[in-house]
């Protein structure tokens, strides 16, 4: 089979690209015929044979605004790229701003079958979040269909012009159907899943597939344990960093493995400690003899993977009940869940956790717990492929 990957970012930055890379990883082990499309950068790991990929218009410092909102220019790339490739498929990632829905017109001007995966609410939210970043707190409004709220309340970085241009996008790809154009949309969370037929997605065509994980991260020995808890991922307000210092109890040490816009004001107490960014090998050692992790997002989580890492290391996890993440843990089993942004109910559940007389037991449930590994995810992803292509050709 023939597949087209196409994504903003060619080279790591976050969670799609993890997850691209790896389903093409496994997709070309398997025998398939992979090529990539995407911003032109000199980080790029992939790319396709022909070099046709597209200049990325936030790096320019003169270009139109409303190419952010449909870019004829990714559009006619795409289609040159078809016409050379002539794909079985197109498996879309991100692809907001830079390249733009236009990419999907061009799938649909050569007749050719896609699908995405759905790795934020960019289909029923403005700015891809679910999050006022202005205010800090939680906000659907915008799944009533009215894109409005986008610009009345500065949704994007709290910026009348570009919470003005993300309105522009939504509204422009919903009164002409664009994303109706994909044969289906593969949700990694039931939540976000349900959030798109509530936002007016057909369901026969939304589909629910966990993130995988990467088998290496897959423990079956109970780890050696030491005396603190973890959280590792981006410092920023909405991941609730600043929450989980105020409600760590003061006889309990707390690793912060990361970066971010709030690394310098969080709370200084002595038993927190900030050691940077970790990967790789450091990264699965320190989340291997945490007591547990924490996750206390306070925005709506869709499928994160730094939950799915820890369980498979054998490291219990303490979450934000809400999102994707109560699909992720089995509270009292393999971690605990606390009601969003309640320091209270979080300070107890860390207490409760790390002093459990059955502590070993959680870790055990980690270890036997079900896992979707990248060889069933394969197994599945190829069933949605062969499902889209028979569906464009009884079309």
């Amino acid at each position: 089979m023939k597949i087209l990957m196409v994504n903003k970012y060619l080279y790591p930055v976050g969670g799609a690209e993890t997850y691209m890379f790896s389903l093409a990883k496994i997709l070309q082990e398997n025998g398939h015929h992979i090529e990539f499309f995407g911003l032109k950068n000199d980080g790029n790991i992939v790319g396709n044979q022909w070099n046709i990929l597209m200049q990325g218009y936030t790096n320019k410092k003169i270009f139109n605004p409303l190419s952010l909102v449909y870019s004829k220019a990714a559009k006619r790339k795409m289609i040159k790229l078809l016409e050379l490739f002539k794909p079985d498929i197109v498996h879309f990632n991100n692809i907001s701003f830079d390249l733009t829905s236009s990419v999907i017109d061009a799938c649909r001007i050569r007749n050719v079958p896609a699908v995405m995966t759905i790795h934020d609410p960019q289909l029923v939210c403005c700015n891809h979040m679910f999050y006022r970043t202005n205010t800090q707190e939680v906000c659907t409004k915008c799944l009533d269909g009215n894109f409005k709220h986008c610009i009345k309340n500065k949704c994007l970085k709290n910026s009348k012009l570009k919470s003005y241009l993300a309105y522009l996008d939504s509204k422009r790809t919903h009164k002409n159907n664009t994303y109706n154009y994909l044969s289906f949309f593969i949700s990694p969370s039931v939540f976000l899943k349900n959030k798109l037929i509530e936002g007016g997605y057909d369901s026969t065509k939304c589909k629910h597939l966990c993130n995988p994980i990467d088998s290496s991260f897959i423990t079956k020995d109970i780890p050696e344990k030491k005396d603190y808890i973890l959280y590792y991922g981006r410092i920023s307000p909405e991941k609730g960093v600043k929450l989980l210092c105020e409600a760590v109890p003061d006889d309990i040490n707390l690793i912060i493995a990361g970066v971010g816009p709030q690394m310098n004001d969080l709370p200084k107490k002595n038993n927190i400690k900030l050691v940077g960014f970790k990967s790789g090998e450091e990264l699965k050692k320190l989340i291997k003899e945490a007591k547990f992790t924490v996750y206390p997002s306070i925005w709506y989580e869709n499928c994160p993977l730094s939950v799915i890492e820890s369980i498979a290391l054998g490291t219990p996890v303490i979450g934000t009940n809400q999102g994707g993440i109560p699909e992720l843990i089995k509270d009292n089993i393999t971690g605990m869940l606390f009601n969003s942004n309640n320091t209270i109910d979080l300070k107890t559940k860390i207490s409760t956790l790390y002093n459990h007389k059955e502590y070993v037991n959680f870790v055990s449930n980690c270890i036997n717990s079900e896992k979707v590994t990248i060889e069933k995810y394969y197994s599945e992803i190829i069933k949605i492929y062969k499902e889209a292509i028979q569906n464009e050709k009884a079309s």
